[in-house]
C-alpha cells in the first residue's frame, strides 16, 4: 500500500492534487520517497537461528540511525523562539518516572513541532537506549551464555514448573522435574521414587534436619533420571547408614557437592554421563577397573581431600576438563588420563601428595595444565602440542627431562623455588616460540650451559635469573637476542 500508494495513501494523494495543483513536482517527490521507504528491508525472525541475533542486528542498526541522528538534528541552543515550547515538552515527557506516556504535538504546518521532536529525541535518547534495548533482549527467552551454558528466561522457567506441577496432580513423587527442597526430602526419606522423575535440583541448606537414615535403593527406582544436582553448604549430609546400592545408569549429568560416601556405587554404569562434579566430597576413589565412559566430557573432584587415586580412564575418550585441584592425598595420576588426545585442561594445584607427573605421549590438546603448589613432585614430564604457558613452581624436581623440548608453542616458561632442580636440559634451545623464560630462587641449579640455551631462543624477549647463585656470568650470545 505504501510503496504504491494504494488504499488510504491514494485517497489522500487525490486531496493533495486537489489542493497542490501547481505543486506536482512536490507531489511526485513526496510519491518517489514514499516508495524508496517501502523499500527499506527490515529484519525477518526467520532468517535467525536465535532471537538473541535478531536482537544483536537490532541493536547494531539502532547504534547507526541513533549516530545519523545526532549529526543531522539541530542543536537547542542555534534555534531561536521554541525553547519555551520545547521546556513544555520536556516536563511532560515525565523524565525519570516508570510511566509509558505518548505525547502529541499539535499546531499548523511551520511552526517548528517536528523540529522539537528531533531535538527532544537527541537530548534524551541515551536515556531510554538500555531500557529500550534490555526490552528487545528481554524477548530472547532463551539464551546461550559465553560459557556455553542455556539460560532461560524466568518467565518461560515458571510457565514449564507450572505445567509439570499439573500433571502431577499434587504427587510430587509423579513429577518429571523436582526442585522443591521439600518435596525432594519427603521422596528421598520416605523412598517414594519412581520411573516419572528425570530431574532434581535439591538445596539441602532449606532443610532443617537431616540425620533420617537412607534406603540403600533410594534412587534405583529413578530409573529415568538424568540430571541429578545436590547443593549442600552445612556440615549436616545425607545419611547413607549401609552405602547406596546404584545410582541411575540413564544419569547424564551428576553434581553433588560433598558427596558423602567413599566411592561410587559398585552397580553404578557411567556410559551415559557427561559431567561428574563432586566438590568437597568424603570420595576416597570413584571406582575399581575400567568403566566404559564413551560420553564423559568433564570431571570435577575440586577439595575432595581424602581422594587417594584415579581408576583407568582409558575409555573416556572424549574428556576434556580434569579439575582435581586441592586433593590433598592424591598421590598419582593415572597414566591414562596423561593419554587422551581430547584433553584440554589438567588442573592439579594443592595436590601436595603428587610425587610424580610423566608420560610418553605428546599430547594433541592440553592448553591448560595447573601444577602450583604440587610441593612432592620429583619427576616431571608432560609435553603437548597446543601448550602456550607453563608454570613449574615450588617442586622437588632434581631434573628437567628432555622433552621439555617438544613443547613447540610454549611462549612463557616459569620455573620458580624448585630448590632441588640441578640442571637445564640443552633441549630447551629448541622452544622457537619462548618469549619470556622465567628462573628464580632455584639455588643449586647448574646455568654453564646457558649459552648454549640461549642460542636456539630467538624468540626470547624476556629472561629472568633472580637467586641462582651458581650463575657466575651471562653468556657473551645474549647481545645476538635481537628481542
Amino acid at each position: 500500500m505504501v510503496r504504491w500508494q494504494k488504499g488510504s495513501y491514494e485517497k489522500a494523494f487525490a486531496q493533495h492534487e486537489r489542493h497542490y495543483k501547481n505543486k506536482k513536482e512536490k507531489l511526485e517527490k513526496w510519491k518517489d520517497s514514499l516508495q524508496k521507504i517501502a523499500n527499506f528491508s527490515g529484519f525477518v525472525s526467520t532468517d535467525y537461528s536465535s532471537e538473541d541475533g535478531l536482537v544483536q542486528d537490532i541493536v547494531i542498526r539502532f547504534k547507526t540511525i541513533k549516530e545519523r541522528v545526532k549529526n543531522v538534528c539541530p542543536n537547542l541552543e542555534k534555534l531561536v523562539g521554541i525553547s519555551e515550547n520545547y521546556r513544555t515538552i520536556e516536563l511532560s515527557m515525565g523524565i525519570g518516572s516508570k510511566q509509558v506516556r505518548v505525547i502529541g504535538i499539535w499546531g499548523m504546518g511551520g511552526i517548528g513541532k517536528t523540529t522539537i521532536a528531533e531535538v527532544a529525541f537527541v537530548e534524551h535518547y541515551s536515556q531510554f537506549e538500555t531500557s529500550g534495548l534490555n526490552s528487545l533482549k528481554m524477548r530472547a527467552l532463551i539464551t546461550i551464555s559465553h560459557s556455553n551454558t542455556i539460560e532461560m528466561h524466568e518467565l518461560i522457567r515458571e510457565m514449564g514448573r507450572g505445567i509439570v506441577v499439573e500433571e502431577s496432580l499434587g504427587n510430587p513423587e509423579c513429577q518429571s522435574r523436582l526442585w522443591d527442597a521439600k518435596e525432594i526430602w519427603d521422596v528421598l526419606k520416605s523412598n517414594k521414587g519412581t520411573d516419572k522423575i528425570e530431574g532434581m535440583v535439591f538445596d539441602m541448606s532449606q532443610i532443617k534436619y537431616l540425620n533420617l537414615p537412607l534406603s540403600v535403593d533410594t534412587f534405583t527406582k529413578m530409573s529415568r533420571l538424568r540430571l541429578l544436582i545436590i547443593h549442600n553448604q552445612r556440615d549436616e549430609n545425607l545419611n547413607f547408614p549401609h552405602g547406596l546400592q546404584s545410582l541411575p545408569d540413564s544419569l547424564r549429568y551428576i553434581e553433588w557437592y560433598r558427596y558423602p560416601l567413599h566411592s561410587l556405587p559398585p552397580a553404578f554404569c557411567l556410559d551415559k554421563l557427561v559431567k561428574i562434579s563432586m566438590w568437597d566430597s568424603s570420595l576416597q576413589e570413584l571406582w575399581k577397573g575400567i568403566q566404559d565412559l564413551a560420553n564423559l566430557k568433564r570431571l570435577d573432584l575440586t577439595g575432595s581431600k581424602n581422594l587417594i587415586e584415579l581408576p583407568d580412564f582409558s575409555r573416556a575418550l572424549k574428556l576434556e576438563d580434569v579439575d582435581l585441584r586441592g586433593c590433598r592425598s592424591l598421590r598419582d595420576v593415572h597414566p591414562s588420563i596423561l593419554c587422551l588426545q581430547n584433553l584440554v585442561t589438567l588442573l592439579l594445584d594443592g595436590c601436595n601428595s603428587l610425587q610424580r607427573l610423566e608420560s610418553s605421549v605428546h599430547l594433541g590438546s592440553l592448553s591448560n595444565l595447573g601444577i602450583w603448589g604440587c610441593k612432592s613432585v620429583k619427576k616431571f614430564s608432560v609435553t603437548s602440542e597446543k601448550m602456550e604457558v607453563l608454570h613449574l613452581d615450588e617442586m622437588d624436581i632434581v631434573e628437567l627431562s628432555s622433552s621439555i623440548g617438544q613443547l613447540n608453542k610454549l611462549r612463557n616458561l616459569y620455573i620458580t623455588n624448585c630448590s632441588q632442580l640441578k640442571n637445564l636440559p640443552n633441549q630447551l634451545c629448541s622452544l622457537k616460540s619462548l618469549y619470556r623464560l622465567h628462573l628464580s630462587d632455584c639455588q643449586q641449579v647448574d646455568t654453564s650451559n646457558l649459552g648454549i640455551i640461549l642460542d636456539g631462543l630467538r624468540s626470547l624477549c624476556i629472561l629472568t635469573l633472580r637467586n641462582c647463585y651458581n650463575l657466575e656470568k651471562v653468556p657473551d650470545n645474549i647481545i645476538l637476542l635481537s628481542h
